[in-house]
């Protein structure tokens, strides 16, 4: 905001001393003009013509100058809202991330536990086996 308003400034100076400079020296080659054909009062008539136009072309030289910085004051506000923009997108990505990691983190500790488990269930039925294969085994006749 401070750095369009400096601009927004620089532009508003630049385009008033332009009209003012532009101004006085129109205005005092008019008068020179109507110094010099003072002697008819047609001329005089013509140069403060001269001057009007003159004053005339100023003022549209300063709303032009005026026009272009309402055009560059609307081109800083959508850049400045762009940017808003993407600094909002970008802290949603970050808190998306940050989320993809915690879910992320989460699979592998139930991955791991997972692994665990079926660890456990293989040594479990290892052990059984070994155990099987210590012991005889049992006949399903009795002995007499």
């Amino acid at each position: 905001v401070a750095f369009r308003n400096r601009i927004l400034l620089l532009l508003f100076v630049v385009a008033t001393v332009r009209y003012i400079s532009l101004s006085l020296v129109l205005l005092s080659t008019c008068l020179a003009r109507t110094v010099v054909l003072l002697g008819s009062a047609v001329n005089c008539f013509l140069g403060v013509k001269f001057v009007v136009n003159a004053l005339a072309w100023g003022g549209l030289v300063m709303l032009r100058q005026m026009l272009f910085m309402l055009i560059v004051d609307r081109l800083l506000d959508e850049a400045a809202r762009l940017e808003d923009a993407e600094v909002a997108e970008e802290e949603v990505l970050r808190k998306k991330a940050a989320a993809l990691r915690a879910a992320q983190a989460e699979l592998d500790k139930s991955m791991a536990r997972l692994d665990r488990l079926r660890k456990q269930k293989r040594m479990v039925f290892q052990k059984g086996r070994e155990v099987t294969e210590e012991e005889p085994v049992a006949s399903s006749v009795s002995e007499v």
